[in-house]
């Protein structure tokens, strides 16, 4: 999955904004972290991973229920892309889970 840039961000319809925010939700695993005053352009850009983080990109062959780096239980559905951490995806392509 590509994360959008501002520019591009703000080029879509809201609905379309608040769409890739709840993506964004779902690969990262997590809520997003929101402040009082944000613009929708600024929580996606404040809660987008950092290009260093050790994170890798999986796809389950099944659904998969597991524990992430962080220690934060998660279940990623048959087919589903997500972020996981790149101890976690590591162990999981060494027991053929995702590809």
């Amino acid at each position: 999955m590509a994360f959008l840039n501002k520019e591009d961000f703000l080029a879509l319809a809201e609905a379309e904004q608040e769409q890739a925010l709840t993506d964004l939700a779902g690969v990262l695993g997590k809520e997003l972290t929101v402040n009082e005053d944000d613009e929708l352009v600024d929580i996606y850009l404040a809660n987008l991973p950092e290009q260093d983080d050790s994170k890798a990109w999986v796809t389950p062959k099944e659904s998969v229920r597991f524990k992430d780096d962080d220690g934060n239980t998660r279940t990623l559905l048959k087919g589903q892309k997500a972020l996981v951490g790149a101890k976690v995806a590591e162990q999981m392509r060494d027991e053929g889970l995702v590809s």
